[in-house]
């Protein structure tokens, strides 16, 4: 029994030294991984290719055609114009898929307690995909709109209400700060313009 008086000796004193937890927060709990969290394109829903496809032939102005090398249904060419630059472009190598609001971001907005399928629904959504220049995207990187806003400013009234509008379909969590300051660029970029969405 005295080594049980010791072991309960020796814990008391280390007990004084173990520091406490810090409390958890979303971002604690759940570094993010990566995009492979989300998976890759869906396939497309008029059947010919994956989500990218699709987001291709939709946003072009003019009819696309396809690369006669590659897959009956990977768009080569068409008319797309980049809402954050203004620039058109004819080239699907000069054209990204972003999403509206970053995977990262809102991964780090709620998105790590969703389950596969609803991450997957939400990467693959229309709504949240715009075809832009490939440099815009890039630039734009996992940012939100108090970090990043198109070049473009007479798109800027539609992409922070875009951007409102998909963090409250998707119950994504602001932060206050960032309530604010979306409060104030919807009300900065939309003072002179009309939204399009």
């Amino acid at each position: 029994m005295r080594w049980l008086s010791a072991l309960l000796t020796v814990l008391t004193l280390l007990s004084g030294c173990v520091q406490p937890t810090p409390p958890v927060t979303d971002a604690t709990r759940a570094p993010y991984p990566g995009s492979a969290e989300f998976a890759g394109w869906a396939a497309a829903s008029d059947g010919c290719g994956n989500k990218r496809a699709e987001i291709l032939r939709i946003s072009s102005s003019a009819p696309v055609t396809y690369d006669r090398l590659g897959s009956s249904c990977t768009v080569d060419t068409g008319r797309w114009l980049d809402p954050y630059t203004g620039k058109a472009f004819t080239d699907d190598d000069d054209i990204d898929i972003d999403h509206v609001i970053p995977k990262k971001w809102a991964w780090e907005h709620g998105a790590w307690s969703w389950s596969p399928e609803m991450r997957e629904r939400f990467a693959n959504d229309n709504q949240n995909l715009l075809a832009v220049e490939d440099s815009a995207n890039r630039s734009k990187s996992d940012r939100g709109p108090d970090e990043w806003m198109p070049p473009l400013a007479s798109y800027g009234c539609t992409y922070i209400n875009l951007f409102v509008s998909l963090v409250a379909k998707y119950d994504l969590q602001l932060s206050p700060s960032e309530d604010r300051e979306y409060d104030r660029l919807q009300e900065e970029s939309c003072r002179d313009s009309t939204p399009l969405i």
